[in-house]
């Protein structure tokens, strides 16, 4: 995985620097980052930080400091919300361009010279399936697609599966087949018995990593 780029050394809290990590963020665990996690050296006065001193990638980003779990007041974690979401293997670069914030001490944090890059911390997810037509008579064909690549290991263990048809009831997986294209992030989910078009399917996935080992 991609190291995440200290930048150089500048004056920010009175430490070489108040920005001690960055890491992407999946705010509603659809898949997609959505936000940014910056953690600083000293508790931050939430009142003074404004998103428009911060720059995510190319563009502006906009800040959300409440409704992010563990987005707690003025301490040492600030979530920067982007303008739109990034596909959750991405490490977009972040900036500090303003002279607002400040540590609930008072100490101003400094602009920083260079960008840097957030880790990549999101985990993948299954996000969206669609069901393939069922040429041969009783089978059913379901196919998931990934947000990211995941080992084919994971993929293709029927462990990290559950099926429930009619939802609520949970279907036996020894006899369905699991068959991975990491070319196209989906999941080919091939079940030896048909299914009416009654009965509503219910597919999801657990304990998924990525390259990384997010989860």
């Amino acid at each position: 995985s991609a190291p995440t780029h200290s930048g150089h050394r500048h004056q920010g809290f009175g430490a070489e620097r108040s920005v001690v990590g960055r890491e992407t963020y999946d705010s509603n665990d659809d898949g997609y980052g959505d936000s940014i996690k910056l953690i600083f050296n000293q508790n931050v006065d939430d009142a003074t930080f404004d998103p428009a001193e911060f720059l995510v990638g190319a563009a502006q980003s906009k800040a959300l400091l409440s409704g992010v779990a563990g987005d707690a007041n003025n301490d040492k974690v600030v979530y920067v919300m982007t303008t739109s979401t990034f596909t959750s293997d991405t490490e977009p670069t972040v900036k500090f361009t303003g002279n607002k914030l400040k540590s609930t001490t008072k100490r101003v944090n400094q602009v920083e010279p260079n960008a840097v890059a957030a880790a990549d911390k999101v985990g993948p997810a299954v996000i969206r399936f669609q069901a393939a037509s069922n040429a041969n008579v009783g089978q059913t064909i379901i196919i998931a697609y990934l947000s990211e690549l995941i080992p084919r290991s994971e993929a293709e263990d029927s462990e990290r599966w559950a099926i429930e048809s009619p939802v609520g009831q949970v279907i036996s997986n020894t006899d369905v087949n699991f068959s991975y294209d990491p070319n196209t992030l989906s999941v080919r989910i091939s079940l030896p018995r048909a299914l009416g078009y009654e009965n509503a399917v219910r597919i999801t996935a657990q304990n998924l990593h990525d390259s990384k080992g997010n989860l």
